[in-house]
């Protein structure tokens, strides 16, 4: 009897041993097979001409000297930057709930009050933030081993709003001169941003370099500029406008990403932590990640937006790993259109300035004044121009891909109304 049962335990035993040792050979399948995928992707990006990691990424950001970084000056000027009451930002153009007013029509007194005191009280953070618009390079010291540090980006929204609300206070007193040079310090701060090898702080500069334009929309409709100030201005927004820079900043999350994989800022804590990492989680993620980026950086090279329209709904785990790729990419779209329209704006400004009219066409600016029409980034085709009683609007058909005639409501438009 005894004997009996020992002979059934053994063979449980070795039923068992067989089972474990088949899980624990499946096991290893599985991790080398997951290993094996997460490498021949990164291979394939190498292949491309991108880097994979955040050494590699890392080592295409410059490396700038503290004595000729913008970004120290940046960051003085946003440690002197005295934010206001809440009440006075509620009243602030670009800060709170109004905007200003058509540039046809007078800006009200309380506010050009409330605007003139917000200056003064930021006098010396306004100095520093044109200080450093004079200086050539900017690197911002937002990578520390392989994760993103988004505070010295902290500097930019306030210096932005400073410098937009002095160039509308300078154009209302018709110094054009002076509201030329600031615009163009915020047109360089907000791109200071837009080489930073990350999608979000991309995002940020984008949305800033939209405003900017807005602001100059207002200048142009409030003052009439030098051929010398328009030339600048030319130079500044052509600078501005980099096709490159958005498949750099999903590249650089891509490689961010890379570096959560390899060596992760949380280490495993609980249980549910070490099942994580046992089951490889997070190369499943990188790999999901990766295919559903993999369209977005490929229809960034040229920005098109017909064919970020195509790429496939996302399904839950996507939308958590790509929860800001699609807005930056529409973000960098509308603010290029907005860019490029301001550019023409520009060259139909000097062209009426030269020869007294407006041109018939975006034809009759080339070569003098353009090199080409610049190309709406929504549809590929020139972006569209009409004349208007009072003036003209310049305009991008937007992402619905319909052309309204450059409708304010339903196209990305820059309107010059005197």
């Amino acid at each position: 009897m005894i004997a009996r049962m020992s002979v059934k335990l053994s063979r449980r035993l070795r039923t068992a041993l067989v089972v474990v040792l088949i899980l624990a050979a499946l096991y290893a399948a599985f991790r080398y097979t997951l290993h094996r995928m997460v490498e021949a992707r990164l291979d394939e990006i190498r292949q491309q001409g991108y880097p994979v990691t955040p050494e590699e990424l890392f080592r295409l950001y410059p490396d700038v000297p503290k004595d000729q970084n913008a970004w120290e000056v940046y960051w003085e000027a946003y440690s002197s930057y005295s934010e206001s009451d809440q009440k006075a930002l509620t009243n602030l153009p670009y800060s709170g709930f109004r905007n200003l007013p058509h540039p046809t029509q007078p800006v009200p007194v309380e506010t050009k009050t409330v605007i003139a005191q917000y200056l003064d009280k930021n006098s010396k953070s306004l100095e520093l933030y044109h200080r450093g618009g004079l200086i050539e390079k900017c690197a911002y010291p937002c990578f520390h081993g392989g994760y993103i540090d988004l505070a010295p980006t902290w500097c930019v929204p306030p210096g932005e709003r400073l410098l937009r609300l002095e160039a509308v206070a300078q154009a209302e007193a018709t110094n054009g001169e002076a509201a030329t040079g600031t615009i163009q310090d915020s047109l360089r701060l907000a791109n200071s941003l837009a080489h930073v090898p990350c999608s979000e702080i991309r995002w940020i500069a984008m949305v800033n370099l939209g405003f900017s334009v807005e602001t100059l929309e207002y200048i142009l409709s409030r003052t009439t500029l030098a051929d010398a100030q328009l030339s600048q201005l030319a130079r500044t927004l052509h600078e501005a406008d980099d096709p490159k820079g958005l498949t750099f900043a999903l590249v650089g999350s891509q490689c961010l990403t890379v570096g959560w994989i390899a060596d992760p800022e949380e280490k495993p804590r609980a249980p549910a932590d070490y099942l994580v990492e046992a089951t490889g989680v997070r190369e499943i993620l990188f790999l999901c990640y990766v295919h559903k980026l993999k369209p977005f950086v490929e229809a960034s090279r040229p920005i098109a937006a017909k064919e970020v329209k195509k790429q496939p709904r996302l399904g839950p785990v996507s939308r958590r790993l790509l929860a800001y790729t699609r807005e930056c990419v529409v973000e960098d779209l509308h603010a290029t259109a907005q860019l490029r329209a301001a550019l023409i704006a520009v060259a139909i400004e000097r062209h009426h300035l030269i020869g007294g009219s407006l041109p018939d066409s975006l034809d009759a600016l080339v070569p003098k004044f353009l090199a080409a029409v610049p190309t709406d980034p929504f549809d590929g085709q020139p972006l569209r121009y009409k004349k208007l009683t009072k003036g003209y609007v310049v305009y991008s058909v937007g992402e619905d891909g319909k052309d309204d005639g450059g409708d304010e409501k339903k196209d990305i438009t820059f309107t010059v109304e005197r």
